[in-house]
């Protein structure tokens, strides 16, 4: 399920999962989501946030926020 939520120039995308996904997450968000969604992201610091969600590394329920920068 994609979920997309776009906040100050961020797109906030979640992770589920064991963190050994977040490599094809960010692969698809930048080749699938973005593009489809018709938005460029930009050359920034792209972060990860691993908040209450985040129930360890390799735990199936994780969730990982991943931020990444948009152009205006």
């Amino acid at each position: 399920h994609l979920s997309i939520r776009r906040q100050r120039q961020m797109c906030i995308r979640d992770s589920h999962g064991s963190v050994a996904t977040l490599p094809e997450t960010f692969r698809a968000a930048y080749s699938e989501w973005l593009p489809a969604a018709g938005l460029m992201p930009i050359d920034a610091v792209e972060f990860e946030y691993t908040g209450e969600r985040f129930l360890g590394p390799m735990h199936p329920d994780s969730v990982v926020e991943l931020y990444i920068p948009l152009s205006a």
